[in-house]
């Protein structure tokens, strides 16, 4: 923190000597600008002693403000979370419309998409049981309601990882040859929906390390 009062210091001498040399500010305002950077860099430097200032005869005390703010961000981390938790879990429920037949589960873009906005909000951590339980979910529904369309032979139960599956579901003997498709059509869709489920396992292997 002192570091940084001193390089704030410069940096703001610097910037108003130069308003002032080519006649952006008056001296008067140069003065006013020093004094109050001044003021601003002994803050800093003694931040950890400052327990309150006066400004025009206001009093602010440093650690109330910093208390109240601190108090403010964990009652925004605690709702975003329960809004979070609350997301993940509607991101489980189909649209209720008709399904059809494709390589990815209706509900992957919609987990997706939350899972982005968790990651940037670094609440990973304290949702990774629901993150988890969603991807473990979703992995599944690959299995059971896309692959399905296109493979047999794959247990539905089992927990591959994207290397297993994509080894297991491209075996010619394993590739359906009753929906209607030839096999090179098949394959593009079964490579397709096993993209879809080794985004799922990274996302998954993500919450391991805070999973208890």
């Amino acid at each position: 923190m002192k570091i940084l009062a001193f390089l704030f210091f410069l940096a703001f001498t610097a910037v108003n000597g130069f308003l002032f040399y080519i006649a952006k500010v008056t001296a008067g305002e140069a003065i006013t600008f020093f004094t109050l950077c001044s003021v601003i860099s002994l803050m800093l430097f003694f931040s950890s002693e400052v327990q309150e200032f006066s400004i025009a005869g206001n009093i602010v005390k440093l650690k109330e403000v910093r208390k109240d703010a601190e108090k403010a961000i964990d009652e925004l981390k605690a709702s975003r979370l329960t809004m979070f938790r609350f997301l993940l879990e509607s991101t489980k429920k189909f649209s209720g419309g008709f399904g059809s037949i494709s390589p990815k589960d209706e509900r992957i873009d919609d987990f997706l998409f939350l899972f982005e906005n968790i990651e940037s909000s670094e609440l990973i951590k304290e949702l990774a049981d629901k993150i988890a339980g969603c991807a473990d979910l979703f992995m599944k529904a690959q299995l059971r309601n896309s692959l399905s369309n296109y493979v047999i032979n794959i247990d539905f139960q089992r927990s591959y990882t994207p290397d297993e599956l994509t080894f297991e579901a491209l075996k010619t003997s394993n590739i359906r040859q009753d929906n209607g498709r030839n096999e090179d059509e098949n394959r593009k869709e079964i490579m397709e929906a096993v993209s879809h489920y080794r985004t799922l396992y990274n996302i998954f292997q993500k919450t391991k390390p805070y999973m208890s």
